[in-house]
Formats: structure tokens, sequence, C-alpha cells
């Protein structure tokens, strides 16, 4: 049975301060939500003494999982943050219990994060259905239909470190990877309990990475871009559909035929390669969306899961009884929620401010929450 993976996650986000008496307090706001968005305590972030390449800030959270602040200046005037998950970090993230659509949300949402680089990994474990020789065979072959522009391959590595064959690069927007781990791990000095193991590792950069993001959220939540209309479970069923689907769309091994390189569309999928990706149905990356608001983007899935969302609307227009009369007590949790707490205080006011609406502090929620008990016992809404 195939293992379908996080690998590796970098986001990047708005340092949102200039006030240099500020930066400390603007950091421990940023530390907090990650306590929170990753079930840390205290203890396990430490401090490093100096920061890395261009970030001033440099926090190490938990094993493979690093908070860099304060880094290059981006376009809109603000500096930079990034918050790095290696693989290492992917795996602590599913130890901790912590869900992967809504960790992906909350950044998305809540930071305004934009995915600059995603790794996804399928790994075989077995090679009962197809080895990595009988791959590399039919490459050069060169029978088979790949996406990337650069059709030929590019073999890395040695018989002792293990090879890899590899479409695309780091200067492109997506790489395909497909490499002896076992070995891998062998020259590094590291167990591996297996006797076969062959990693298909998908590597995406820049604003591709970030779409990439956004069809791993849809496919959690049981939406994939199929050619054709499927029904699509919804959790980790529906990120294991896209992760075989992005595979096949990067690469569709083909039956011997006499077929020019050009015309290698005509053949038929090799069955043991559809066999192995499980009959999956090849999957497009989403195409680029005008630029709008994150929340709105996201609307229909933050309103299942965050009751702040609610108090947005109702800030954004004192008319919006329905969903308030449908949701009072959450209304009053999302006060209850960030009243304390200043990062939520920040993340609530990166959207006021998106919207051009007033800003709010602690004295102002609590006038807020005075204001809604009064408006809803008039229209007699039971809490």
């Amino acid at each position: 049975m195939l293992e379908k993976k996080h690998d590796y996650l970098s986001f990047t986000f708005d340092y949102e301060s200039f006030d240099t008496q500020l930066e400390l307090e603007m950091n421990n706001n940023y530390l907090e939500y990650f306590k929170d968005l990753l079930k840390l305590s205290d203890e396990e972030i430490t401090p490093a003494s100096y920061g890395k390449g261009r970030f001033e800030y440099l926090y190490h959270l938990c094993p493979g999982i690093d908070l860099k602040l304060k880094g290059p200046i981006n376009g809109e005037g603000y500096y930079t943050c990034q918050i790095e998950i290696k693989g290492e970090g992917c795996r602590e993230i599913e130890r901790r219990g912590i869900d992967w659509r809504m960790f992906l949300l909350r950044l998305k949402t809540e930071l305004r994060a934009k995915c600059s680089r995603c790794d996804v990994a399928i790994d075989d474990k077995e090679g009962n259905i197809i080895k990595f020789n009988e791959v590399k065979e039919k490459l050069d072959k060169h029978q088979f239909v790949t996406n990337f522009k650069n059709k030929d391959y590019e073999i890395h590595g040695s018989k002792k470190k293990g090879y890899s064959l590899q479409f695309g690069s780091r200067e492109s927007t997506q790489m395909l990877v497909i490499y002896d781990k076992k070995k891998e791990r062998l020259y590094k000095g590291e167990d591996c309990p297996y006797d076969y193991w062959v990693r298909y590792e998908m590597r995406f950069f820049h604003e591709k990475a970030d779409r990439v993001i956004d069809d791993i959220i849809n496919a959690y939540n049981g939406k994939i871009n199929y050619p054709e209309k499927k029904e699509v479970e919804k959790g980790d069923t529906g990120f294991s559909a896209y992760t075989t689907g992005l595979l096949y769309q990067l690469l569709d091994l083909k039956e011997d035929n006499n077929y020019s390189d050009e015309n290698q569309y005509k053949a038929e999928t090799l069955p043991k390669w559809k066999e192995f990706l499980e009959d999956a149905l090849k999957v497009s990356i989403s195409k680029p969306e005008p630029r709008k608001n994150i929340w709105l983007k996201y609307e229909n899935y933050i309103l299942q899961t965050l009751p702040m969302y609610l108090l947005t609307k109702y800030i954004e227009s004192k008319d919006y009884y329905q969903l308030a009369k449908e949701n009072f007590k959450s209304l009053l949790d999302g006060i209850d929620k960030i009243i304390g707490d200043k990062a939520k205080i920040n993340q609530l006011n990166s959207y006021l401010k998106d919207k051009k609406l007033e800003l709010v502090d602690k004295p102002k929620l609590l006038d807020l929450k005075e204001e809604i008990i009064e408006r809803y016992k008039q229209e007699e809404v039971p809490f």
C-alpha cells in the first residue's frame, strides 16, 4: 500500500510592524499564535542567538519546524516572515494529532500566508507492482507522457548512494524526483527497516506551490479538479486521491509501442502504472484566480470552524441578523476567545483593515459584546 504524505512546506507572511520598540511584542504575538496552532509548550520553543539568512530572528518551534521573523521587504513595503516545515516537522504535526486541513486553512486565512514551496511524496515500500528500474526503462525508451516542458530527465547519484530520476529543476515551478530512499538512508547511517523503499517526490515552488496548497485544502474537503465530475471522500482519502492523481498528471508511463515521442499520448497507459496509482484520475493544478480577499475565498470553510469569522461579519454589517441568530453563542464565543489574545486581535484587525473598517481593541470588543447581547435580547434570541 502506498503512503502519501506532506514532506516539506514553506509559507511566507507579512511582519506588520515598523516600530523597532514593538518588535519583541510582535515576535511574542507570533510565538503565541504558533503555540496554539502547533500545540506547543513554552519549553519547546528555542530562540536562536542569531537570525538565519536574511531574517533577523529565528525560533526553533519543535523538531523540523523553524519560524523566521523580520526578513526581506516585500512589494507592499512590509518585512516578511517564514515558517519552514521540513519532513521531520511534517511528521511532528501528525504526531501531535493536528488536522492538516485546519492547519493549512488557518495559515492561509489568519496569517494570510502564501506557500512558496510545497513537497508531497508517495512512498512505495513494497515494490510489488512496479520497480524503480522498470520506471527508468520506460523513460529511456521515451514511452511516457509528462507535462514538463523539458521531457528529458536527469539521473543523479551512484550505486552506493542510490540513484534518482529528476524532471524539472529548482529554477522552474515544479520538479518530480524518483529516488531510492532506502539507499539514501543507509548511506547517511540511518536505519531502514524495509527491503524496498522508493519515493516519488513532487515539489512545487512560488505561485504554483500556493495553488497546490489551495487544491489540497479542497481535496481534504472532497473537491478535486478532475476532468469529469467524480465523488471523493473528505479527509485523508481526498488528499490521497489528489496526490496519486497529481503524480499521474506529471508522469504517465505507456505500454510498449512504436509511436514517436510527439505521439506517445496515443498509446495506452501501462496497466501496472495504473494499478500502482490505484486507478487514479489525472488532476490539473488550479489556475491562478483574480486576486480577492483571502477571507472571502475560504468563506464556506471558515464559517464552519471559526467563531471569529462570525464576529467579523457582525462588525462588517450590523444587520447580519440571520447569521447571528443561527450562531448566537458562537458569535459571543468569538469575542471571548480573542479578547485577551493580542495575536488574535491582530488577526481580526487584518481582516477589518482589508475591508476598510474601524479597528478594534479590548475595550471596544467588550462594548461590542454588550451591544450584541442587548440587540439580540430585543430579537428574542435564546442564549
